[in-house]
């Protein structure tokens, strides 16, 4: 066989590109995770630490208790097991019935398809539950051994202590979680992890731009002399705009979690929810504009940030269309298990690829009529420093 026509031909290019692709995709995850290593291991030591590792009953004054132990060794009476008080408010959704008590929710399967209830109370510790024509007696509802597995804390922090026969019992915030400490640290990973992600991201898009362009490229080496000169060219600019990301995102959960808690939201927490949520989604827009300016162009940091924001909506469609490039690979994802092993190999990369097919002819033109615009200094600087 001939190895010089065999190296040459399209098969070995598609494996050469796919290759490629698959490190650099495996480089960045890699990197972007060790960033976000550290806080992520700590909030998952937490959760394991708080989590609950046994329920049991105690008689005090002659009522029954819940007690729990947590895997850190605490112990917590978290109230009454049997919880029959004045039903407060009834709800019916998706075949289960919640029933309100004070601060306790109770939640039971609706195996009887009971519906249009009226009214529900304890009496002598059985519970009725009244329709319009019907009054059913679903008993002890209590009645019932411990589903251990099952019983557990919430995202919200809430206990939930559950029984064999379906029935759930949120206690509310009983136990020490740390919540305050698991938030933190959440927030702290998953600002380093995008702290990575940017020149790793840019990185990918520079090593496919060059292997296109010049035939041939470095797969390791290259790669991380890149991403150091990346990094050194937008640590200023990361510096600005992730941090205005995570108020950002932070200001969108705090507005969203507000506004759905109320039925009658405040016209001005909408209105800022949805200016704060544009915000964030142009700068997301923005990030995904920003290998393209770095791979074609160098530039000042204030130079990138305008040139990139120009570009960004400029080129709107083109905007749109890398969103769907990056977000089809994750949806496939939630659809179907089997597409997740190929995101980990190529989820960034192939997009990055698609991404680069699109955007060339038009960024390479803008490279050619440089000189038309060289003396606009306010939108290219390609002299300047990173």
């Amino acid at each position: 066989m001939d190895a010089e026509k065999y190296t040459s031909g399209k098969l070995y290019r598609v494996f050469e590109w796919s290759f490629k692709l698959i490190i650099w995709n495996l480089l960045s995850l890699l990197i972007i995770c060790g960033f976000a290593a550290i806080p992520f291991v700590c909030f998952f030591n937490i959760l394991d630490d708080v989590a609950i590792k046994d329920v049991s009953f105690n008689v005090v004054d002659s009522v029954e208790q819940v007690i729990v132990t947590q895997n850190n060794g605490s112990i917590t009476n978290i109230g009454n097991r049997k919880i029959i008080g004045v039903v407060e408010e009834i709800i019916e959704q998706d075949n289960k019935i919640y029933l309100y008590i004070n601060e306790y929710e109770i939640k039971i399967n609706n195996s009887s398809n009971i519906r249009n209830i009226e009214k529900a109370e304890f009496i002598n510790g059985e519970l009725i539950l009244k329709t319009y024509l019907e009054e059913y007696n679903l008993g002890d509802i209590y009645n019932s051994n411990l589903d251990l597995d099952s019983c557990t804390i919430n995202g919200f922090q809430n206990v939930l202590i559950c029984y064999e026969n379906g029935v759930f019992v949120n206690y509310g915030q009983k136990l020490e979680t740390k919540a305050t400490l698991s938030g933190a640290l959440v927030i702290i990973g998953l600002i380093l992890a995008l702290f990575a992600f940017i020149p790793c991201y840019v990185t990918t898009f520079m090593m496919i731009k060059i292997y296109a362009e010049d035939g041939s490229a470095q797969t390791f080496v290259l790669f991380f002399v890149k991403l150091w000169d990346n990094f050194k060219a937008l640590f200023r600019l990361e510096l600005l705009i992730v941090p205005l990301i995570s108020l950002m995102a932070y200001g969108v959960y705090s507005y969203y979690y507000i506004i759905s808690g109320l039925e009658n939201p405040n016209f001005f927490f909408t209105i800022a929810y949805n200016v704060i949520l544009i915000s964030l989604l142009c700068m997301l827009l923005f990030i995904l504009n920003l290998p393209m300016t770095i791979g074609y162009f160098r530039m000042k940091t204030y130079t990138i940030l305008r040139f990139t924001f120009s570009m960004t909506f400029r080129n709107f469609l083109y905007s749109l269309a890398y969103v769907g490039i990056l977000l089809i690979p994750l949806l496939l994802c939630l659809l179907n298990n089997f597409f997740l092993p190929v995101w980990f190999l190529l989820g960034l990369s192939l997009p990055l690829l698609l991404m680069y097919l699109i955007s060339s002819k038009k960024y390479h033109k803008l490279v050619y009529d440089f000189n038309s615009y060289k003396g606009n200094d306010d939108i290219y600087d390609l002299g300047g420093n990173k």
